[in-house]
């Protein structure tokens, strides 16, 4: 007899186990807003299986509860028109209504906010949509059209709600709440700063309600509402910066601005942005998104470029921005090459800190120096970026040393010397190579030797695009040089050259670059050179009708056309000759 007594009690206790499992996990999905994977993953860590306690399935919404929640919002807005009544009759003080409908509101979203608590998600997402229609038409009335309260009262009220209403969404996870606030907000605040002009509080709550979007993008997976508010922030900040180019002074809406706040939001712009994308890749670990780096381009340009332009319409605080400028530069570098490149490899992340280092570094570099300085700033760079990049075989290093000489090409006037010697006529003064120019030929000729000799054969075709942009610029700095010992040597100088003697120098040096590019080619180690033999071949055919037929005489055509021919018959049999490059994995 004591044999049942004991089975039953056994099967009691096990169906009480069952229950309180059961409303266990009922509480922890209410606690959550859902009954999802995390709930499961918590009882399985008790040991529990989540096959015997099914996850609650969520009652479907019946048209009664539909009524009753259009009812309760019809009843609310009645009470928002009876308080404008009261106002508007003088019943109420206007500041004293304003003060009431400001309530008003944020009590409404904290019964929605009480009804997520509770589970009542249709409940929370209704009362959260009616206090927004109560708000966000308040503030816009009693700020941009009746002028009750001033824009800086109505900036803190605009604020206030709209953090109430998106921490609402947040907490309940409630999307079409937050997408609704989210665009209510970005509408009255550009609304609030074109009817009131004060550009500098409603500027200030637009690149809030960009960090707030943003944040809410990485945190809840609501990526798309970020892009319209981060791009609205960066045009009014650009707006605001150009407007201080005017001689009367930046205005907005017909009122002053002070320049320097606009300076300051300019700088906010940049550091709010680049501040989140840091923290998220380096702190959080998330990598780079592409809204990161779209932004961070947009931000750089915006922010640092409108904080540049301001500086100089002062004339003062250029430099401090460029030293700043190279600090981040410098730490964006060590960030790059140390923490994300030991954490994460060569990733997005790596490129994009690589990449912000780099525009740091042009940018400030172009704040600081300027003249023949700046030109041998880019030249050390370059040397340093091709030894250091060829030292610790970084493809990142090596792709800026490119970059780096072809801004000292640009800054020496060697590109420019290049372009005469090429397309100028022979009846004009070209160019001329002074001594920055001249080293910087023979700095990127060491450059291209460094990243051939770091390297080796067996370099990969991908890796070596940047030692190729290097070739390319060594054999343009060549090529002017040949082009003009030969003009000096059959002719005068321009700009008293003979054109058809100019037309067939041309050509002559083109032919036989071509052959000796494509000879070159022929050994793996230098194998890039053979990818400009054929536009070398094809500039040369289109000089040809362009130049040589509409400047040479007879004699000056045989020739150029014997030469140029014969480039055309050697240069592709060099290439198909060469030996086959055997490139490695990728780096």
């Amino acid at each position: 007899m004591s044999e049942p007594t004991l089975a039953g009690q056994a099967e009691t206790i096990e169906e009480l186990r069952r229950t309180v499992l059961d409303l266990e996990r009922r509480v922890v999905a209410l606690e959550s807003g859902s009954a999802g994977p995390a709930v499961d993953a918590m009882l399985n860590a008790r040991g529990e299986a989540t096959a015997a306690t099914p996850a609650p399935v969520r009652p479907a919404v019946t048209g009664a509860q539909v009524f009753g929640l259009l009812g309760r919002a019809v009843l609310y807005l009645a009470g928002a028109f009876l308080l404008r009544a009261l106002t508007d009759t003088n019943v109420i003080p206007p500041t004293a209504g304003f003060g009431l409908g400001l309530i008003y509101a944020l009590l409404i979203i904290l019964l929605a906010d009480r009804a997520g608590r509770r589970g009542d998600r249709p409940g929370a997402g209704a009362l959260g949509l009616t206090a927004l229609v109560v708000a966000f038409p308040f503030v816009w009335e009693t700020t941009g059209v009746r002028d009750i309260v001033s824009p800086a009262v109505g900036g803190v009220a605009l604020l206030v709600l709209t953090a109430a209403g998106l921490t609402v969404a947040w907490r309940r996870r409630l999307r079409i709440l937050y997408w609704a606030y989210a665009s209510a907000a970005l509408v009255t605040v550009v609304g609030l700063y074109v009817a009131t002009g004060a550009a500098v509080i409603y500027s200030g709550l637009l690149l809030t309600l960009g960090a707030a979007t943003t944040v809410c993008g990485y945190a809840r997976g609501w990526y798309l509402m970020r892009w319209p508010v981060a791009v609205t922030a960066d045009l009014v900040i650009l707006r605001l910066a150009m407007m201080t180019s005017n001689p009367e002074g930046a205005t907005a809406s017909g009122q002053p601005v002070a320049t320097a706040a606009i300076q300051a939001l300019a700088l906010a712009l940049l550091v709010i942005y680049l501040g989140l994308f840091t923290f998220r890749a380096l702190v959080q670990g998330r990598g780079v998104q592409a809204f990161d780096v779209v932004q961070s381009a947009l931000a750089i340009a915006v922010g640092f470029g409108g904080a540049v332009h301001i500086a100089r319409h002062l004339d003062s605080g250029t430099a401090v921005l460029g030293w700043t400028a190279l600090a981040a530069a410098l730490v964006s570098y060590s960030v790059a090459f140390t923490v994300v490149r030991q954490r994460h490899g060569r990733g997005r992340a790596f490129f994009y800190f690589a990449s912000l280092a780099l525009l740091f570094l042009v940018l400030g570099s172009e704040l600081v120096v300027s003249g023949q300085w700046l030109a041998w700033s880019w030249i050390g760079l370059g040397v340093a970026a091709a030894w250091l990049g060829g030292r610790y075989d970084r493809f990142t290093l090596r792709a800026h040393c490119a970059v780096y000489l072809a801004l000292a090409a640009v800054q020496t006037g060697l590109l420019a010397a290049t372009v005469d010697a090429s397309l100028g006529a022979p009846d004009t003064a070209w160019t001329g190579l002074g001594v920055s120019a001249l080293v910087a030929l023979a700095a990127t000729g060491a450059c291209y030797a460094l990243l051939v000799r770091a390297r080796g054969p067996r370099t990969h075709r991908a890796r070596r695009i940047p030692r190729f942009f290097v070739a390319l610029l060594t054999l343009m700095g060549l090529g002017y040089l040949a082009v003009t010992l030969l003009v000096r040597l059959v002719t005068d100088a321009p700009p008293n050259a003979v054109p058809a003697a100019v037309a067939v120098v041309r050509t002559a040096v083109l032919a036989v670059t071509a052959v000796a590019l494509a000879r070159a080619a022929r050994r793996p180690v230098v194998a890039e050179l053979g990818w400009l033999v054929y536009p070398v071949l094809v500039i040369g055919l289109v000089k040809l009708l362009l130049e040589d037929l509409k400047l040479g005489d007879p004699v000056a055509l045989t020739v150029s056309f014997a030469l140029f021919g014969s480039a055309l018959i050697l240069a592709p049999r060099q290439l198909r000759g060469r030996r086959k490059d055997e490139p490695t994995a990728e780096e």
